[in-house]
């Protein structure tokens, strides 16, 4: 048995028929064999987009041999897919059941304007602002240890700690490797729940507000100093492309060390803008080549 497959397609089922007959019209004998793969969109839709039909041509006939065709010029190739980055007007549709036309919204393509650059916003660099000092008292100490110890002790995590005593009540814990992962959290959100249990307990047992920094395994320390070094790449990076670099949202202890790791680099300057959760850090390089002065303002 000859054979001799072709795909067809045109807008309609039957033009695509209609051409199949017309490629095998010079073959004897033989039966023409159709498979509908794709009906298409026809005449229906509201949009000037029409998917055309596809249809599988099969030529069967009896005997041997080859069939030997070059494509013919009768029928012409699929035409381009359109193009969809012009504006479409809707048509209005009706609806049978009240005879009543509902408009379809028009489909607007707008461009968003690029964000103006910081140094644009009429805002100042950040700033340091001078801290409250902060002088520990030996019964400040005492109290500390005695909370920190009672709290551990219930969680029933063996733990050592130990502290240090500057700006902050430094509270630094080590665990075991197998409870450390619980008690440092998903992105250190358990050592923040830690800092923030601890700080309270610790200003309602002294009567007054008692600043805390906890770590556990120098997880924190670890942070910090990544922080540090992708704050210096930052700035070299903005002092050769000219760009802004923006950096992920922040919370106000990350901004801090952000700001204080770019502060004795000659002409780069850091903002803080945005609001809530979604405020961050944006590095900047001076064109005058000045000394920077940026910090955390809050």
């Amino acid at each position: 048995m000859r054979r001799e497959i072709w795909e067809i397609t045109a807008p309609t089922v039957n033009e695509a028929k209609a051409r199949a007959r017309e490629l095998f019209n010079g073959n004897e004998g033989g039966d023409i064999h159709f498979v509908v793969l794709d009906g298409g969109s026809g005449n229906q839709g509201y949009s000037s987009i029409r998917r055309p039909a596809r249809v599988r041509a099969e030529w069967r006939a009896e005997g041997f041999g080859r069939v030997e065709r070059e494509w013919p010029e009768s029928i012409p190739a699929p035409p381009p897919e359109p193009q969809h980055d012009e504006v479409k007007r809707m048509i209005p549709t009706q609806r049978r059941s009240e005879g009543r036309s509902f408009p379809k919204p028009e489909l607007v393509l707008t461009e968003t304007p690029p964000a103006p650059k910081v140094t644009q916003l009429g805002i100042e660099p950040s700033h340091a602002r001078p801290r409250e000092e902060y002088h520990p008292t030996p019964e400040d100490d005492r109290l500390v240890e005695e909370v920190v110890e009672e709290l551990l002790t219930a969680l029933g995590i063996p733990c050592e700690a130990r502290y240090e005593h500057a700006d902050y009540q430094r509270i630094f814990i080590a665990v075991g490797e197998k409870d450390a992962g619980s008690l440092i959290g998903r992105h250190g959100a358990g050592v923040d729940a830690l800092e923030h249990l601890l700080g309270r307990m610790i200003s309602q047992r002294c009567g007054s507000h008692v600043p805390v920094q906890v770590d556990v395994n120098d997880y924190r320390a670890r942070e910090e100093e990544r922080l540090r070094e992708d704050a210096r790449e930052a700035a070299e990076e903005a002092r050769r492309t000219g760009d802004e670099i923006h950096f992920d949202p922040m919370n106000p202890r990350e901004r801090r060390i952000v700001h204080l790791a770019v502060q004795d680099i000659p002409g780069i300057e850091t903002y803080t803008v945005g609001e809530g959760r979604h405020r961050h850090v944006v590095m900047v390089y001076a064109e005058d080549g000045g000394e920077n002065k940026s910090q955390e303002t809050k």
